[in-house]
């Protein structure tokens, strides 16, 4: 008894005596079994809590404060983290004076982990973009650098854009994530470019996931929109269980199409906060969105069409045209 009041917990008392004694012994020593069950469980919290705020350090640092600008586009994005910390990348990186690569990814980790591997992904992307402007080369050698490192059961998605902001061609690849929408100004419709790609980290050879890399290539016309998005966004779910979609986002751009795409991403946000309500975040948010300035037009006319021939690459890999109902206004 004297040991345990001094805070021993590794001793038990003697089940013998008198029953009332037995049974004394027996209530203390269940009491010091669950003192010491709980103790435990307070500094594996505490040590889970440690790592969490480390993962979201770590998280944040990733998060670039400042976007180097380009020339004839405006851009905004949205980036909203989950209670959980998850494992959402975005990044602009130049890779030359007129070229410029726009990545959206995803970890399938989450904590630490997870943290580390989005670390990977912004190094390597950064090291293998400078001077390539093959969406899908990029993709393979980032697929190179970190296949090998990245723990048995995780992956990650990824969605490059390159883009040339002389000739407004922008090339595609996708590491199995979301498609990208490209809405038309010209028209208001929205077109989904699904190329498809296996995502980074599956233990494959690389053979086969060079074989499974599509690469799509577009021409942007004046007030067109590039939406590059996480599974975030297309299934947050509302008060009624309901995934927020991607109609939404296409109907928020057609009403505010006149606006910044700051404004349009602001109003993106605020209408997905809206639609999850009181329900949990359970998955990061992120939404980089580009829109082609009409004012620059000039510095790429005449010469996509040449372009895209030259290339020989695929346009519209996989392409759905979609024209969602406009019956919801947005708030601006």
């Amino acid at each position: 008894m004297r040991k345990f009041s001094q805070g021993d917990l590794d001793s038990q008392l003697p089940l013998e005596g008198a029953e009332e004694f037995y049974e004394i012994s027996k209530a203390l020593n269940e009491l010091i079994m669950r003192i010491r069950r709980d103790r435990k469980n307070i500094v594996e919290r505490e040590i889970l809590q440690k790592e969490m705020q480390l993962a979201e350090q770590i998280q944040l640092a990733l998060i670039p404060r400042h976007l180097p600008t380009i020339r004839g586009f405006d851009v905004g994005t949205i980036y909203r983290a989950a209670r959980m910390v998850g494992g959402d990348l975005f990044d602009v990186v130049k890779i030359d004076e007129e070229t410029f690569g726009v990545v959206v990814a995803d970890v399938s980790g989450k904590g630490v982990p997870g943290s580390l591997v989005m670390a990977m992904v912004r190094m390597a992307l950064r090291l293998e973009a400078k001077g390539n402007r093959s969406a899908r080369d990029i993709v393979l050698r980032l697929n190179d650098h970190i296949a090998d490192d990245i723990k048995r059961g995780m992956f990650v998605t990824i969605l490059l854009a390159v883009i040339d902001t002389r000739t407004r061609m922008v090339n595609f690849a996708s590491a199995g994530h979301n498609p990208v929408i490209h809405y038309r100004g010209r028209d208001g419709q929205a077109v989904f470019i699904n190329a498809k790609g296996m995502p980074v980290g599956i233990k494959t050879d690389r053979a086969a996931f060079a074989a499974g890399l599509e690469e799509a290539t577009i021409s942007l016309e004046p007030d067109d929109y590039l939406v590059i998005y996480t599974d975030g966004i297309t299934e947050g779910r509302g008060d009624q269980q309901r995934a927020y979609g991607t109609d939404r986002v296409v109907d928020i751009i057609r009403e505010s199409r006149e606006h910044s795409a700051a404004d349009v991403a602001a109003a993106i946000e605020k209408d997905i906060v809206r639609f999850i309500g009181k329900q949990d975040q359970h998955d990061d948010i992120t939404m980089v969105i580009l829109k082609n300035c009409p004012a620059s037009k000039e510095a790429g006319e005449g010469r996509a069409d040449e372009v895209a021939e030259e290339s020989g690459r695929r346009t519209d890999i996989d392409s759905v045209i979609i024209d969602p109902p406009r019956d919801r206004k947005p708030e601006i």
